[in-house]
């Protein structure tokens, strides 16, 4: 009889202080059995570097394949394990940059996350938790409950419907624009632009 992976959610939290960056991740059983948490602080390591890190250390942390639910509240994270890592690892870790290839930023951290997403399923989700408001977060059991509830929402015998072909280019929409997004961060932000009126008349 085969055995499911365990199943659990994966949360991570970064900031930066001076010249360290602070990060800590909270591995957490959907069935509430077992949490690991860890807490660290990460010598001249900052940003996106460091969610990227503490991502990779919570994975490297499993003892065993399991399916990993990542509410990754990074667009860095999200973007990249949706669209750069298959691309990235086809073009020995580079990527083209106007015409020329350059490295991938933070290839060293990519390569460790690409290693362990062979080993362990994982989904990544984008979620946003905002602290300002007091609302408290539902239950861990129920929030991935919940998430695979809508993912099965997507499955393709709901594309034969109306409603379900709306939640479906919804979907696609939505990772198009976050893609956009990261692609702007990268440096598409300085491909030119078009010219308007008045500079050609000036």
């Amino acid at each position: 009889m085969e055995t499911r992976p365990p199943h659990y959610l994966l949360r991570t939290e970064t900031s930066s202080s001076s010249q360290d960056g602070d990060w800590k991740f909270v591995l957490e059983a959907a069935d509430g059995s077992e949490k690991l948490e860890a807490v660290d602080s990460e010598p001249l390591v900052r940003g996106e570097r460091l969610e990227l890190l503490t991502v990779v250390r919570a994975l490297e942390a499993l003892d065993q394949p399991s399916r990993v639910t990542l509410a990754a509240t990074s667009r860095y994270i999200n973007c990249g394990i949706a669209f750069g890592l298959d691309e990235w690892r086809a073009s020995g870790w580079t990527w083209e940059h106007f015409g020329r290839m350059v490295p991938v930023k933070d290839a060293d951290l990519w390569q460790r996350l690409d290693r362990a997403l062979s080993i362990h399923q994982i989904d990544c989700r984008r979620w946003r938790f905002d602290r300002s408001h007091g609302t408290p977060r539902p239950a861990l059991a129920d929030l991935v409950e919940r998430r695979v509830r809508v993912a099965d929402s997507f499955a393709p015998r709901h594309h034969r419907t109306r409603e379900g072909r709306v939640r479906h280019l919804s979907l696609v929409v939505s990772w198009v624009t976050a893609w956009w997004r990261w692609f702007e961060q990268l440096g598409g932000s300085h491909l030119p632009r078009r010219a308007t009126a008045l500079e050609h008349t000036a």
